[in-house]
């Protein structure tokens, strides 16, 4: 499908550092694209560039800001984050595929903005090469600029004058590379003419790590300027232990892959290097590069890709290790890879061109800037210090020579890229199918795209020999898919995690606003969308504000809401009376316990059904003799005494409805709240007689009345006021009894207690020796006992047991025989049970004491 539409290429400004002076088309490389296809060229002015805006002019092309048209936008590094546009091709570094944490924003905007992004970085061959960019001048630079961190910053502090004073300065102090070589050569003649390298550095060793084209950077620079000599990494100990005659006149230099410091758990090391195995388990390996290595480097030169997860090249220990001696050969490493957090363990913050280089005190772990912060710090370090380089954007420093190797190549593929981006613009239905005409390695370097393809493996047919190499290669495909994957995932935790915040924020100050006490009130109308009328319980009405978080649809006339008690703005929309109604009480089903179940209590049995079984089976009894039954009863006593069971065996007796409570219910969050749930309970009884109402821990609100000081006792006080009224409201036709219960009787209102309301009390004591036996009878009856299990015994000692003790006691001896695998329980099981509920009481119990 072909565009007839004019293409339209932008060019960035650089904008990440001062240094970034590279361009992504040189302006040769602009009248070319021009002439050739009749593009149009936009770029943005810069004053920055190595290249000036009128060369460009020249060339052909047009200064502006605006890159709106364009369809392609190129630059080296990143764009600002709020200047990437939507729905557009962007061409730059941006290290996406390292997984780095702070890569994650960007990916977040660039899926937002739905850009297609093709990475520089990613652009490879089949073997994994980097085909555009400027990477072996990393290599170039980083070898380079050590070289004056050695010889500037470290020998010469140490009062050592040597050859490496003469470099001219870093990188970025030369015009381009062939100045920077021409520099190198005349080090070279400064070691030829003084004898050699200083005795105390000698032999001068390099070691490169890395196999690519960065290490192909290094080594051509000093192999081509410097006299050098290669040597085995195998043989680094015997070259310091036995240096040949003329050591000291050359620059030894070898390359160090992984075969020479990782080590296979299984093998003597003197076997091939298995790399199959070290891709598939990597954990069977160790390095051994601290003692195999680093002690006879005079500098490291660090050129190795590095992926998040997998081994580091140097740890802390190992540094630690390796510089150990007093005579301590490695003065430097060179980090051209720079990768904060990654390969070199101490590496925590990235060096800038402009210091480029910090002082490590490698038995210490610490940091220094400079010398003379080194110097200050006196008797806290240690003697055995390096220097060490890390800059991430070393090619930067030849802006030249990077941008015109980054053109030559570039220039390849932005004609095809312009094509494809300008149908993507105008017609996206169309891009997954002209994204298949991309040549492979372009399909391979894309980040992201409105569809959500990121990059493409080779399906072209192979021969039979090239089948696990290719099985290799979808591996790392596969595995640079997982990095964006990973990134995604990060972006969604991120978002996340803001939403979280958010929601904690502003759930905090929905509770600051809420922490007053509060009252309750019915909502009349809605006047704006800030402000309505609402009607307190004392009759006002007030117009007042509405917390913004509520939602107006359900703010409907007579609402129940919940108002602020100074200001009376509505803070929280509250259920209607019914479903409070049906949500806090429990209007259960019938008890299933009997007065079998009930082991001994014969009085309190005979007492309860007196009270509240015969009233409401046989009311006549009653009118015959011509008195009222009682109205309410209260079972008191200590804790675990049957008072509970009992309720619950009365309600089984009869038909009636069975709302049981428990006095701290009734306390709310809300003013008014608490009375209101009272008026509701016995409303509910009188609409479901015959009914008990039982009301556990009676005490938690119906304790002697007193001057209260804060509003949650005046609002307990309301309660207990409400409860007396609807217990004076009774009319005896009314099938409805209250049973209260409370191990705290002493504590009570006298005004609950008076005949009317609470007519019967019913104590319920701790059993008695014949009331034990009832109780143990009653609960083991359905229990597996052994014939020489003599509960006697049990009913017989002096200790205080309350019946849920004795309950306690029988489950425990249960539990012993199910713990030994047994069906019948031993006198032992009862023993141990008795002895861990009881534990032989020093002091008698005795609960009003």
């Amino acid at each position: 499908m072909e565009s007839k539409a004019q293409l339209v290429l932008g060019i960035l400004r650089e904008t990440s550092t001062a240094w970034e002076r590279r361009v992504p088309f040189t302006p040769e490389a602009i009248q070319d694209l021009i002439s050739k296809f009749g593009i149009k060229v936009l770029i943005q002015p810069s004053t920055n560039r190595c290249f000036s805006d009128s060369q460009y002019i020249q060339a052909g092309a047009e200064v502006s800001d605006d890159l709106t048209q364009a369809h392609v936008i190129a630059g080296i590094k990143p764009a600002k984050l709020d200047s990437l546009l939507a729905n557009k091709v962007y061409m730059m570094y941006t290290r996406v595929h390292t997984g780095a944490p702070g890569i994650v924003p960007y990916l977040k905007k660039l899926l937002e903005q739905k850009v297609t992004l093709v990475d520089y970085e990613k652009i490879r061959n089949e073997k994994d090469e980097i085909l555009v960019g400027s990477s072996k001048l990393a290599g170039t630079v980083g070898m380079f600029n050590i070289f004056r961190q050695v010889g500037e910053y470290l020998l010469l502090r140490k009062n050592l004058n040597t050859p490496f004073l003469f470099t001219g300065g870093s990188a970025y102090m030369h015009r381009d590379k062939a100045s920077c070589e021409q520099a190198l050569r005349n080090i070279s003649k400064v070691i030829q003419d003084q004898g050699g390298l200083p005795k105390e550095i000698s032999p001068f060793v390099i070691g490169i790590v890395g196999s690519g084209i960065v290490t192909q950077g290094a080594l051509e620079l000093i192999q081509n300027n410097l006299p050098t000599e290669r040597i085995d990494a195998n043989d680094l100990k015997n070259l310091l232990e036995n240096p040949p005659a003329d050591h000291q006149q050359k620059i030894y230099f070898t390359t160090i892959r992984r075969e020479h410091y990782l080590r296979d758990e299984g093998t003597d090391g003197n076997t091939q290097f298995n790399y199959q195995l070290l891709e598939s388990n990597p954990e069977k390996f160790h390095s051994v590069i601290d003692t195999q290595i680093l002690p006879y480097l005079s500098v490291l030169v660090n050129c190795a890709n590095w992926k998040r997860g997998t081994q580091m090249l140097i740890t802390n220990d190992q540094i630690k290790q390796a510089c150990g001696s007093e005579n301590q050969k490695l003065i430097a490493i060179s980090d051209v890879a720079a990768l904060i957090n990654g390969p070199i363990e101490f590496f925590k913050e990235e060096c800038l061109i402009e210091r480029p280089y910090f002082l490590y005190d490698t038995q210490n772990h610490k940091r220094y800037e400079s010398y003379d912060e080194l110097k200050h710090a006196g008797q806290n370090t240690s003697n055995n210090i390096l220097v060490y380089q890390g800059v991430e954007q070393l090619p930067a420093e030849l802006s030249l020579d990077a941008s015109k190797m980054f053109s030559d190549r570039l220039q390849d593929y932005v004609h095809q890229i312009l094509q494809i981006a300008e149908l993507a613009q105008n017609d996206k239905d169309t891009f997954d199918i002209e994204f298949e005409k991309l040549p492979l390695e372009i399909q391979k370097s894309i980040a992201s795209t409105p569809s959500g393809k990121t990059g493409k493996q080779d399906t072209s047919s192979k021969p039979a020999q090239h089948i696990e190499k290719d099985l290799y290669m979808r591996m790392k495909e596969l595995e640079s898919e997982l990095e964006i994957l990973s990134i995604q995932e990060e972006y969604l935790k991120d978002e996340q995690r803001h939403l979280k915040s958010e929601y904690v924020r502003s759930k905090e100050e929905i509770k600051r606003i809420q922490s007053v006490y509060l009252g309750t009130g019915n909502f009349i109308e809605m006047i704006d969308e800030s402000y309505g009328i609402v009607g307190s319980t004392s009759g006002s009405q007030y117009y007042v504000r509405v917390l913004s978080t509520l939602n107006r649809e359900e703010l409907k006339p007579n609402a129940r809401v919940a108002l602020h008690r100074s200001s009376h703005s509505v803070v929280d929309i509250l259920p209607p009376d019914t479903d409070a109604a049906v949500q806090m009480m429990k209007m259960t089903e019938k008890p299933d316990v009997s007065y079998n179940d009930v082991g001994g209590l014969d009085i309190q049995k005979q007492e309860i059904r007196e009270a509240i079984e015969l009233p409401l089976i046989h009311p006549e009894l009653y009118s015959q003799i011509g008195i009222d039954p009682p109205r309410g009863v209260l079972l008191y006593g200590p804790p675990g005494t049957g008072k509970t069971m009992l309720a619950k065996a009365v309600a089984n007796q009869t038909n009636a409805a069975f709302i049981r409570m428990v006095g701290s219910e009734f306390v709310q969050k809300y003013l008014g709240e608490g009375p209101r749930m009272v008026r509701d309970v016995f409303r509910l009884a009188r609409e479901n007689a015959p009914s008990i109402v039982f009301i556990d821990e009676i005490d938690s609100i119906a304790t002697k009345r007193f001057d209260a000081n804060t509003g949650a006792d005046r609002e307990v006080q309301r309660i207990l006021i409400e409860l007396l009224n609807q217990m004076d409201g009774f009319d005896q036709t009314v099938n409805v009894k209250v049973i209260m219960a409370t191990n705290r009787a002493d504590t009570l209102d006298p005004a609950l207690l008076r005949p009317g309301r609470l007519d019967r009390k019913i104590e319920f004591p701790l059993p008695d020796r014949r009331q034990k036996r009832l109780v143990f009878q009653t609960l083991t009856s359905k229990m597996n006992l052994s014939e020489e299990v003599d509960l006697e015994d049990f009913v017989q000692r002096p200790e205080k047991i309350s019946a849920a003790d004795i309950q306690s006691i029988c489950q425990e001896a249960g539990m012993q025989a199910v713990r030994k695998n047994r069906y019948v329980i031993l006198p032992k099981d009862f023993e141990k049970g008795y002895k861990k509920v009881v534990k032989k009481r020093d002091t008698e119990f005795d609960f009003y004491k």
